[in-house]
């Protein structure tokens, strides 16, 4: 098993004007960005307007594997999967709860894997996958009710005003990547198929649903970013990194792990997560690994990037 030093290397992946020519029927307009090593730093305009905020830690709000992280109503709400808790903290940092409902019965999973909160209804919503239903409850955790669902299962959720948009597990649904679960008749869901075969293993470090001006999408080895358009998915903008894009001839193909590692020394970005709108700009992270090496050891990488849509 091949490791990686995981070491945060930045790079500038700098803008790049909004595309202005029409796109075809059928594609995505194409935007054009370069991608810049830098040695140390972070991209400044992407951090300009925000500001670190220190977790209490104390015995209840320890963390260890975060996995989602959801700010709400002056509230950040931080899941963490090795524990399968989320714990609450206010915009200062300061520890206000957490909600653990692990056991056997009723409002309560062995296993936690997302959640979304509902902001109409002030509800918080757990996805557990043993045994597989959403367990709906209060924002301090106190429990409403649960959905048992049929045998599915999800890597990821995001809310709509409709739906909860699901991604689905590839071992049990290799053809349909996404699951639409309307809300009021959790017991069923409805199966999108995506247009482009999906090679095995497509997940993405970071998050690829995210909610914002409009539910963005994004899969591993695709530098196009898709929106849910009713209950299909449909091309909204397509990232070209030159000389880094990850080569065609490796697409739609299963991989090794030798070989997916022997990619990802050259360099090349293999993907684009959490997508997000402000009014006039897009923001971005793309994924790759760089400084090649003989040894199993190398650096990953994860640049910003942002699209004026001007």
């Amino acid at each position: 098993m091949y490791k990686s030093s995981f070491i945060c290397f930045w790079v500038s992946v700098l803008w790049i004007a909004g595309c202005t020519s029409s796109a075809e029927s059928g594609s995505a307009p194409v935007f054009t960005v370069t991608v810049r090593e830098a040695n140390t730093g972070l991209c400044d305009s992407l951090w300009r307007y925000s500001k670190p905020v220190f977790l209490e830690t104390t015995s209840e709000s320890a963390l260890s594997m975060i996995s989602k992280v959801v700010l709400w109503n002056g509230r950040i709400f931080v899941s963490d999967n090795r524990y399968d808790k989320i714990c609450v903290f206010d915009t200062a940092g300061k520890f206000l709860w957490n909600i653990r409902r692990v056991g056997r019965g009723p409002g309560e999973y062995i296993g936690m894997t997302d959640f979304v909160i509902d902001p109409d209804r002030e509800e918080l919503i757990i996805y557990a996958d043993k045994p597989y239903k959403l367990i709906h409850c209060g924002v301090q955790g106190d429990f409403r009710y649960e959905s048992r669902l049929p045998d599915a299962l999800f890597k990821e959720l995001a809310f709509t005003e409709k739906y909860l948009v699901a991604i689905n597990s590839q071992q049990m649904f290799p053809a349909d990547y996404l699951s639409l679960i309307e809300r009021g008749r959790e017991d069923g869901f409805v199966k999108i198929p995506f247009e482009r075969p999906i090679p095995f293993n497509t997940y993405s470090i970071g998050r690829q649903l995210v909610v914002s001006d409009h539910l963005n999408f994004t899969c591993r080895y695709d530098n196009t970013v898709y929106r849910l358009d009713g209950k299909k998915i449909v091309p909204w903008f397509q990232i070209d990194f030159g000389e880094k894009n990850f080569p065609a001839s490796r697409l739609n193909v299963q991989l090794t792990q030798e070989e997916f590692w022997d990619l990802l020394v050259k360099g090349y970005v293999y993907s684009v997560t959490n997508v997000t709108e402000d009014g006039k700009d897009v923001w971005g992270f793309s994924s790759g690994k760089c400084l090649p090496s003989n040894t199993s050891e190398g650096i990953l990488w994860s640049g910003s990037f942002r699209l004026y849509s001007n």
